[in-house]
């Protein structure tokens, strides 16, 4: 079962790491910079996704991109893809930015 589900990444501001918001899991991630931000929001994702479907659960629907954005302001907010059926090597990301739209994939 693959989702496509929005997290913001906020700037460092002082910090050594990007502070990863993942709003439809109420759970956060960090990473050194941007790219290793999103992977760890695809793995946590994961693993709280898998989680919840273990345990008979379903999964949160994907909060609407222009909601994050006014939840977190000015920030990069990206869409990841994850397969929870195999999240680790099956994960594709969706950059949007107004400043820039890049697809990349793992």
């Amino acid at each position: 079962m693959k989702k496509v589900y929005p997290v913001a990444i906020l700037p460092k501001q002082g910090a050594p790491y990007h502070i990863v918001s993942l709003p439809d899991f109420a759970e956060g991630a960090r990473g050194d910079n941007e790219e290793q931000s999103i992977l760890h929001a695809i793995d946590t994702i994961g693993q709280l996704g898998a989680a919840l479907l273990a345990a008979g659960k379903a999964l949160p629907e994907p909060s609407a991109v222009e909601r994050v954005r006014a939840m977190y302001g000015n920030c990069l907010v990206v869409q990841v893809e994850v397969d929870f059926d195999a999240y680790s090597s099956q994960s594709r990301l969706r950059l949007e930015h107004p400043l820039r739209r890049k697809k990349r994939e793992d």
